[in-house]
């Protein structure tokens, strides 16, 4: 075989060579979905004194930290995202939904029940290492935003149930690194490790106040940084 041939045959034979589990260069993009297995987030109330933090953890299936109406509490989330891929099948241009719903009744009725609702949308971009491996480490940049909202029915009081609201949004920027495991082309198990800031502006308000209140505005509320643990499955397309 002359030199000419062995290099067109190289030439056929390299790209399938590479190809693998990994191999996301004739791919377009990925929608999966993800829940917390860890979170741990440290908050500092504003205007405080630098040592009035409080530390939340969260633990277990499903278990993250997340924004809520009085605060950051840890909380049951659950992320669906989707994305592109660009450069060649080694970067992701794409955004994360997550969301909680928490209700709360205690055996106290004079307590009142509570129902939490908490949200939050973060756009990203992720690289990916290792191409054509089952196994592509990536890093992460992200930044959007979340929200929430915490409402406690009281009971009746002259007459009427007073209802109170707790409101919270948040700008969050972060960043997130760790590894997906591709079982085949079109699937992956994805493990990774997110860190964020956020800045939760919180305000209350009353059903149906009585005449002459007067609502208060938006206020910062702290500081927080958190870390999350995150599983999820992804579909590759």
């Amino acid at each position: 075989m002359c030199s000419s041939d062995l290099l067109a045959a190289l030439t056929l034979v390299a790209p399938s060579a590479m190809a693998g589990p990994g191999d996301t260069t004739q791919l377009k993009g990925r929608i999966g979905v993800d829940t917390g297995l860890f979170g741990f987030g440290h908050f500092n109330p504003d205007g405080g004194p630098a040592d009035d933090g409080t530390n939340f953890i969260g633990f277990g299936v499903g278990r993250g930290i997340g924004p809520q109406g009085n605060g950051i509490q840890p909380a049951p989330l659950v992320g669906v995202h989707g994305g592109g891929l660009i450069l060649g099948g080694n970067a992701l241009i794409g955004g994360r939904v997550t969301f909680s719903l928490l209700a709360d009744r205690p055996e106290d009725e004079d307590e009142g029940k509570t129902t939490t609702f908490n949200g939050e949308l973060i756009p990203y971009f992720r690289y990916l290492f290792m191409q054509g491996s089952w196994v592509r480490p990536y890093v992460e940049g992200h930044f959007g935003f979340g929200g929430g909202v915490v409402s406690r029915t009281f009971t009746e009081f002259m007459g009427e149930e007073t209802v109170v609201r707790s409101h919270i949004i948040s700008p969050v920027v972060g960043a997130a690194g760790g590894a997906m495991l591709f079982l085949n082309e079109h699937v992956s198990i994805d493990l990774g490790l997110n860190f964020d800031y956020l800045a939760p502006h919180t305000r209350a308000s009353i059903k149906d106040p009585p005449p002459g209140t007067e609502e208060e505005g938006w206020e910062k509320a702290g500081d927080l940084i958190s870390l999350e643990v995150v599983l999820g499955i992804s579909g590759w397309f």
